[in-house]
């Protein structure tokens, strides 16, 4: 476990700091609702009004951005995987170019994709979960 400490951290550090700054800032923005004073008003307790009725509908923003991040993270993992010599999709990837293996390429490359279309394709479906705003509704 301590040797996923330093690329855990080199692969998160960037995008944990996004995700919590677009995260204040939509709390900030959602807290000033007048939904939110009138719970305030009718005394409902500080941390069901937090966690119940801002927490949810402020974790959109940050949610759409981790899919996007999710994008990066594939990039970074090369750089991550090179200089850890670890073995893996990317350090496949980087001697399929280096030995310029096209097909090899194609495959990384493919997977790559798969794999970020299914994560915003959840992604998604998570914000049309947490935001009922969002779902889309047959036509009539």
């Amino acid at each position: 476990m301590r040797h996923l400490l330093l690329p855990v951290i080199a692969l998160s550090l960037a995008s944990m700091g996004q995700i919590a700054r677009i995260t204040r800032a939509s709390m900030i923005d959602v807290s000033g609702q007048d939904y939110i004073e009138a719970n305030r008003a009718f005394g409902v307790p500080e941390h069901v009004r937090v966690f119940k009725y801002t927490l949810r509908p402020s974790f959109v923003p940050p949610l759409t951005i981790l899919g996007l991040q999710f994008s990066a993270l594939i990039g970074n993992a090369f750089v991550v995987e090179l200089i850890f010599a670890w073995p893996g999709m990317a350090a496949y990837g980087i001697r399929a170019i280096l030995q310029k293996d096209l097909n090899a390429v194609m495959g990384v490359v493919m997977v790559s994709g798969v794999f970020f279309v299914i994560v915003n394709l959840v992604i998604d479906i998570l914000v049309g979960f947490v935001d009922p705003r969002v779902r889309i509704r047959g036509r009539r």
